[in-house]
């Protein structure tokens, strides 16, 4: 007898998540068992206590927690905010969460809210760090003027100073002379670190267009 076709799960294309639900406005009345992978609780550890008990409530992603768990969520309403959460071993985690709401019947309220958490951690401190890197490149290579910056552009492409000059309508001593004065600004005694320094940046800048899905959270400004 064969066996059943083995198919990739939804989440295997995800970073690390797991499911919960809340009743009220926090008492965590199911968890699912991959929570041990994100955050390193049992589920035991988790079910019938508050979702607050885990929250970092002085961390700034939190700020708008209490509005978050208070909001209608009727009508096919959902939520997409950035948690600080604790993890079993005292590390700091962040989770993109997604909240819907669910009701015994059309008629009644919002009782219990879904959640699925996406830890997020990498993502955010690559981002960071990226933002970082990009802020001093920027304030390094925005040392020199305008007429530098056209001949380090060309300089980027790969041609000589004979080219630049006939480009830029100069002489040849000029496009050397501020070719000299980049070096100079940048504190570098070599050219070919001012090319890296310019394809780090526009590469970083590249990367950092591209969007993580939790990009789209309602305080994602705050790490962004």
């Amino acid at each position: 007898m064969e066996s059943a076709i083995d198919l990739p799960r939804v989440l295997d294309f995800l970073e690390p998540c797991f499911f919960f639900a809340k009743r009220g406005l926090s008492q965590v009345t199911l968890v699912s068992p991959s929570v041990r992978d994100v955050l390193g609780y049992e589920p035991k550890q988790v079910i019938g206590g508050s979702y607050l008990d885990f929250v970092i409530h002085d961390d700034p992603i939190n700020a708008d927690l209490m509005e978050c768990q208070t909001m209608d969520l009727s009508n096919g309403g959902r939520i997409q905010a950035l948690r600080a959460v604790r993890a079993w071993d005292g590390s700091r985690r962040v989770l993109s969460i997604q909240t819907v709401g669910a009701s015994d019947t059309e008629e009644k309220p919002v009782l219990t809210r879904h959640n699925v958490a996406l830890d997020v951690t990498q993502s955010v401190d690559r981002y960071q760090k990226m933002s970082k890197r990009l802020t001093e490149l920027t304030q390094c290579l925005g040392k020199m003027n305008a007429s530098e910056h056209a001949i380090a552009y060309r300089l980027l492409d790969g041609k000589l100073n004979r080219e630049i000059a006939k480009e830029l309508n100069l002489s040849d001593r000029t496009v050397e002379r501020r070719r000299a004065s980049i070096l100079k600004r940048l504190g570098t005694n070599s050219h070919a670190k001012v090319v890296q320094l310019m394809v780090e940046r526009d590469l970083l800048t590249q990367m950092l267009e591209h969007n993580e899905p939790w990009h789209l959270a309602r305080n994602a400004n705050l790490v962004c």
